[in-house]
């Protein structure tokens, strides 16, 4: 947990925007997943570019073993109304 807290922090560093970090109550044991919500699709690409980051990327690979290959997921999800 400790470390996807600071993974959120250079995130928002880097990006600019707001977020948390939230844990899975069941499933896989220390599943963590980040949410920042987003005005606008221009902010998710822009996002997705900052990410590119080689700095960022030191963040990422600080994580070790903590990532289990092949099962990382992203997703954008619209409110509607």
């Amino acid at each position: 947990m400790a470390w996807a807290v600071e993974a959120q922090n250079a995130s928002s560093k880097l990006t600019g925007l707001d977020g948390l970090v939230v844990r899975s109550l069941y499933g896989p044991f220390a599943t963590v997943a980040w949410l920042t919500p987003l005005e606008t699709i221009e902010q998710a690409e822009a996002a997705d570019q900052a990410f590119k980051d080689p700095e960022f990327g030191k963040t990422i690979d600080a994580a070790g073993p903590l990532f289990v290959t092949g099962n990382t997921q992203s997703r954008l999800i619209q409110r509607l109304a």
